[in-house]
């Protein structure tokens, strides 16, 4: 799926690139997985990106609130770093930047051939622009990337609006030991497709 995935981002797509593609963009992205992604403009810690993975891991059997800050510090971090990223044949990220941002506990309401929805996820995926909306302000932004390592990790004080969200997350403890993060990441685009857990 993932390499269907990637050939829609392909300046000229061509099925039969994918899988040179999916193995190339796999070793692009490892660098940020391991920590060690350097790049003119990087204003952030590639390391964030393990070591709050690693706190997400040992919180899995405490209260879902405390799984949202190293969750939003792990992803967005990476989301960062992908931004300038340049992968040969892949068309380059849009103006507007995507985060992740918390949701909870805010209530999202939508209306639909007269009946009333409402849902309220965890944290939501949405641009940059849909972020400082739901801010008010750009007071307390000193730095661009304060909105997606600070501001997306405190609730909204503002409800987003359903047709912003391009998909949400929702944070559930488990019983089971989550495993950390290995001490470093291997480019492995021939192996199976590990069995989910800690659903």
């Amino acid at each position: 799926m993932l390499k269907a995935f990637l050939v829609d981002c392909m300046n000229d797509p061509d099925s039969s690139y994918k899988h040179v593609l999916f193995k190339n963009c796999l070793e692009a992205v490892l660098p940020i997985c391991n920590g060690s992604f350097q790049v003119n403009g990087l204003k952030v810690q590639p390391s964030y990106v393990k070591y709050h993975l690693k706190a997400y891991s040992e919180k899995y059997n405490m209260n879902e609130n405390t799984l949202y800050p190293d969750f939003m510090q792990a992803v967005n971090t990476a989301l960062l770093c992908l931004q300038l990223l340049h992968i040969p044949k892949i068309r380059p990220h849009g103006h507007s930047p995507i985060y992740f941002h918390i949701n909870d506990p805010s209530l999202l309401m939508q209306s639909h051939q007269g009946e009333i929805s409402h849902h309220k996820p965890d944290i939501v995926l949405v641009l940059e622009q849909d972020t400082l909306q739901a801010r008010g302000s750009e007071e307390n932004i000193s730095h661009p990337d304060d909105l997606p390592l600070n501001i997306a990790t405190m609730h909204p004080q503002y409800p987003f609006r359903w047709h912003s969200i391009r998909t949400f997350v929702e944070c559930k403890t488990s019983k089971c030991k989550m495993e950390t993060p290995p001490e470093t990441y291997t480019c492995q685009p021939d192996s199976q497709t590990p069995k989910r857990k800690y659903l």
